[in-house]
């Protein structure tokens, strides 16, 4: 919000856009955006320890990471995300998933309601929008 106008209005933001920019500050350094992207790394590496604790996962297994803030070129987030998981399981396996995180989504759900197919894989990332739908 512009504070400064009596009639303050939301400021439209893309968060893609302010995602692919910390990403890029990281880069070069900027030490707030370091901080930021240390704070959501260890919060999000904290939730995964919690699931695979909860689901009793023993170790070693493959944690496969995914989604559009992944697919940015640096690499600064995954391995701040590495080294909080394997903190707690070090054994683990980390892999940068290629396909969207909606497509294991579907497959869960298909699984849940008895639903098999061979190709249902390939059908599923054939009826995926562009890649640039997902882009971060």
């Amino acid at each position: 919000y512009n504070q400064n106008s009596m009639n303050a209005k939301p400021i439209q933001v893309h968060e893609g856009k302010i995602v692919r920019a910390l990403l890029d500050a990281s880069e070069k350094q900027d030490t707030i955006a370091l901080e930021i992207l240390e704070q959501h790394a260890k919060g999000l590496a904290e939730i995964a320890v919690v699931a695979a604790r909860k689901v009793k996962l023993e170790s070693p297994f493959t944690l496969a990471l995914s989604g559009g803030v992944l697919k940015h070129p640096s690499r600064i987030f995954k391995d701040l995300i590495a080294k909080y998981f394997l903190a707690s399981f070090p054994e683990t396996t980390l892999i940068i998933s290629q396909r969207e995180p909606v497509l294991g989504a579907l497959i869960f759900a298909f699984e849940a309601l008895g639903i098999r197919s061979e190709n249902i894989i390939e059908r599923l990332e054939n009826s995926l929008p562009p890649a640039t739908f997902f882009e971060t």
